[in-house]
């Protein structure tokens, strides 16, 4: 009878691995009062004993020094990211990796170099359910983040608002990977500095260009 209830507990359980501000109202959005546990990635990478065992993981996050370390070490990276992953993969039924938008075909991004190796190296294995969503925002009441809304409206031609989102998580799913050329990738840079510069460069110049 302590093992059928341990058993639903864990069938019903949905752990989100990452505490990103942006994606947590996704989070809630998809998993609407099903989100029994969240908890940091760092911590989670520290210590997998943290994770508890769940039908549903949802895992959001990397270490910010990928931006400034040399591309080896980034790759080197990359695989115990993996290792990471099957870690995880242990512990659960379903496996949600979100990663960011990789629909674009030149990039000078650390992060975007990160999840598309990252990506070709996990070959879109059945056990990762690899999500990419679009830049998401919710209504605001304020002046100031109203403002900040339409500037980024502006700057960013795949806003979305929270409420328009498919209702299917799985509609976000990647399933194949376009090539992407990466520029100046070899320099090391701080992560607000890959911010900007993917900012400028990716968002508005590639993505304007695109949508031409």
């Amino acid at each position: 009878m302590i093992r059928l209830k341990k058993i639903m507990e864990v069938k019903n359980k949905v752990l989100v691995v990452g505490r990103s501000k942006g994606l947590s109202q996704v989070f809630n959005f998809y998993f609407n009062n099903t989100i029994t546990e969240s908890i940091s990635f760092r911590k989670a990478w520290e210590n997998l004993d943290t994770i508890k065992e769940s039908e549903t993981i949802v895992l959001s996050g990397f270490h910010f020094n990928i931006c400034s370390i040399s591309l080896l070490d980034v790759d080197k990276y990359i695989d115990e990211y993996i290792n990471f992953l099957i870690n995880i993969k242990k512990k659960c039924n379903n496996l949600y990796l979100i990663c960011t938008d990789l629909n674009i075909p030149f990039s000078t991004s650390r992060v975007v170099y990160f999840y598309y190796n990252l990506l070709k190296k996990l070959k879109f294995n059945n056990d990762y359910k690899i999500i990419s969503l679009q830049t998401v925002y919710n209504e605001e009441k304020s002046f100031f983040k109203k403002l900040k809304i339409r500037i980024l409206k502006f700057i960013i031609s795949n806003l979305i608002n929270l409420n328009n989102l498919d209702k299917d998580i799985e509609s976000y799913r990647i399933k194949t990977l376009n090539e992407i050329n990466f520029f100046f990738i070899f320099i090391p840079r701080t992560r607000a500095l890959d911010r900007v510069i993917r900012l400028f460069f990716d968002l508005i110049l590639i993505k304007k260009i695109m949508n031409k």
